[in-house]
């Protein structure tokens, strides 16, 4: 007999969003594409930054004036990660020390400052309004989604813009469930933000942008 399939837990609905969220909405190929429209020349976070591959690009695109990368920075606690073999991929460095490495340039430069810690916590040190753009790419449990977006929220500029990574369900390759959509809509509908854009994965690992309704 062949191996018992997982039994997984069913999924929670998110609550629906109206059709005033998505009146400005449209749908790209991929989270690259959205670089082009977000605000260029700012300030910029990205919660998560994991290998630094999506910071590299938001640094080339956006140019921003600070760009703040926000981790736990600890990757090298673990064998693997993201399928890749960690050991290999840091050769005996930190998980700090590679992003360190990776952006040596722009840290001394002082247009990349690395902040160490619980994504909510670090957000919360900064003023309110200040920045333009916020890509969040943290836990993806719902209980730590719905608390980076409380604090995003308000860390955002008025015409600012919050991104975020891995808007889908659940893991295909482990079943592993994301609260991202649930508490995605439940912030659009209870804070009264929109979305702008839905950008693709081949394996739905979706973005979606969102900004305050009216700005």
């Amino acid at each position: 007999m062949g191996e018992p399939m997982a039994v997984h837990q069913p999924v929670t609905p998110a609550r629906e969003l109206t059709s005033a969220h998505l009146r400005h909405a449209r749908v790209v190929h991929n989270r690259h594409a959205i670089l082009d429209d977000l605000p260029k020349h700012g300030l910029v976070a990205e919660v998560g930054v994991a290998f630094g591959d999506f910071s590299q690009a938001i640094l080339h695109v956006l140019q921003p004036r600070l760009f703040y990368a926000i981790d736990l920075f600890d990757l090298d606690k673990h064998a693997t990660a993201f399928g890749v073999d960690l050991q290999q991929k840091f050769q005996g460095r930190t998980h700090e020390q590679f992003i360190r490495e990776r952006f040596q340039s722009e840290i001394e430069a002082g247009t990349v400052l690395l902040e160490k810690g619980d994504s909510a916590r670090v957000m919360e040190e900064f003023d309110d309004a200040v920045l333009d753009v916020i890509y969040i790419d943290a836990s993806h449990e719902y209980h730590h989604v719905k608390k980076d977006l409380a604090v995003c929220g308000r860390k955002i500029k008025p015409r600012g813009t919050l991104v975020l990574n891995d808007y889908t369900m659940a893991n295909p390759s482990n079943g592993q469930q994301y609260g991202v959509v649930q508490a995605t809509h439940e912030f659009c509908l209870d804070e009264g933000w929109e979305m702008t854009h839905l950008a693709l994965h081949p394996r739905m690992f979706c973005d979606v942008v969102l900004r305050k309704m009216g700005a």
